[in-house]
């Protein structure tokens, strides 16, 4: 059984969340991130994102299309 990625993001934030509150109970501050950045970093997460998932860039993602196209010119030649 394997553990997916998503539950290791939700595991990783959820620990850096726990770190980020005890080291300011401890005194200690986390450069001030500004909302400008977190904007940016978000816009550039999600176009790498959309390009990847909705671009069929990998080899795989390629001959899995080339398979469905010649399987759809299958069913439409009956």
């Amino acid at each position: 059984m394997r553990i997916s990625k998503v539950v290791w993001t939700r595991i990783v934030i959820f620990l850096l969340a726990w770190l980020n509150a005890l080291l300011s109970n401890w005194g200690y501050e986390f450069p001030y991130i500004g909302e400008e950045f977190i904007a940016i970093a978000i816009a550039a997460v999600v176009s790498v994102w959309t390009a990847w998932k909705d671009n069929d860039i990998t080899k795989n993602a390629i001959e899995r299309k080339e398979l469905i196209e010649k399987i759809e010119l299958k069913g439409d030649e009956k």
